[in-house]
């Protein structure tokens, strides 16, 4: 078996693009207005790719026709998004995951975890959003240490 440094050193600096590109879908977002992101993953480059597929806005064919940069900042919102809606609306909802599972969830919850959110830094914004946007797990453990913070109060 080759060493670390013998397989590096064979390696070749550039690799040519890839001519297929297989891509697995990570999850579905629901929005509260009727359009639904995916999110795709190619591993082989390690990159996330977003389609909208259904909404309000729709061609004949059922394709989205919008800038990159105007679905940037809706998909980015991911389960924080959500969480601010259902704090505002004051009404239980569902939270879509990057898994493609949701969960239901309180307005006092969701105020919650969104002030906290947004008293930390960005370093630390990114960190929560992505322990958040996992799956119910991950939500699971921020609500069990806002318990936690608020019983050592």
């Amino acid at each position: 078996m080759a060493s670390f440094k013998e397989l590096r050193a064979k390696r070749k600096p550039y690799q040519d693009a890839p001519a297929m590109l297989v891509l697995k879908r990570v999850g579905i977002r629901n929005y509260p207005n009727g359009q639904q992101v995916a999110l795709y993953h190619n591993s082989a480059l390690d990159l996330n790719i977003s389609v909208p597929f259904k909404g309000s806005s729709l061609d004949p064919d059922g394709i989205t026709a919008a800038p990159v940069g105007s679905l940037i900042p809706s998909i980015s919102e991911g389960v924080i998004g959500t969480l601010k809606s259902i704090a505002q609306s004051q009404q239980a909802g569902k939270v879509s995951f990057n898994n493609g599972t949701s969960e239901e969830v309180n307005p006092a919850i969701a105020q919650q975890i969104i002030d906290v959110h947004s008293q930390l830094d960005n370093s630390n914004k990114d960190k929560f959003e992505r322990l958040v946007n996992v799956g119910p797990a991950g939500l699971q453990k921020i609500t069990h240490w806002l318990k936690t913070l608020e019983s050592s109060k």
